[in-house]
């Protein structure tokens, strides 16, 4: 009979290494759990058998604001990138293989189609809120105008938005979902329409430590609670 268990996989010492995974994997603090939330709006992650890496590319003002994020959870590397017309770049690598296969393991390969739910299901209830800020900063707007304020989370045409839209609906917050197709170019998004869902919204992603994340955000947020 033959044995079809598959060899346990050893890694490095994590400790020794710039970027420790055991932390990520943990959830460790609001900050690891921020960061799997941005890296599963904006981050690459590449599994190949010679390349494991983790890279999130961001305008170059974001990732001032963000830097202080990525040190908190150990030394990534940075490449700054500058194309015309565009704002400047800058890309934040991580190359540790027991995190990539963290990540893959919980759908960051399929992240553009599946439910955040099997990372989800790792985060302590009371930081769960880290993650949601830290995919609304990548995938989320908040829009103030003169006669309507929304939040809007877009993501694939075929993205599944099961996880989100069952934390809303326990926060009590009404959201739609539309999916479009425009000259060819298919898209999702939920949106949240009412002042009072986007009030209940901001208060549980900003309820504390306000300082991760992007301010800019913030503003926007608090732009929409206004009368």
């Amino acid at each position: 009979m033959h044995n079809t268990m598959k060899p346990m996989k050893t890694y490095r010492n994590q400790t020794l290494l710039n970027v420790n995974a055991d932390h990520f994997i943990e959830c460790s603090t609001p900050e690891h759990v921020y960061l799997l939330g941005f890296i599963w709006a904006d981050g690459t992650v590449l599994s190949g058998y010679k390349m494991k890496s983790i890279r999130v590319e961001i305008t170059e003002a974001d990732m001032k604001e963000l830097k202080p994020v990525f040190e908190s959870t150990g030394k990534w590397g940075y490449t700054h990138r500058e194309r015309a017309g565009r704002q400047p770049q800058v890309s934040a690598q991580c190359d540790n293989a027991k995190l990539v296969d963290f990540l893959v393991e919980n759908d960051y390969l399929n992240k553009s189609v599946v439910s955040p739910d099997k990372i989800m299901s790792h985060i302590p209830k009371h930081l769960v809120e880290f993650f949601i800020r830290g995919w609304s900063d990548g995938d989320g707007c908040f829009y103030h105008g003169k006669t309507s304020n929304q939040f809007t989370m877009a993501g694939t045409y075929d993205q599944d938005w099961s996880a989100l839209s069952n934390l809303l609906e326990n926060l009590g917050i009404r959201a739609s979902i539309k999916r479009r197709v425009v000259n060819s170019y298919k898209s999702s998004y939920l949106r949240i329409s009412n002042k009072i869902g986007i009030k209940k919204f901001g208060e549980f992603i900003y309820d504390t430590h306000r300082t991760i994340g992007l301010p800019r955000k913030v503003e926007k947020y608090l732009l929409t609670t206004q009368s």
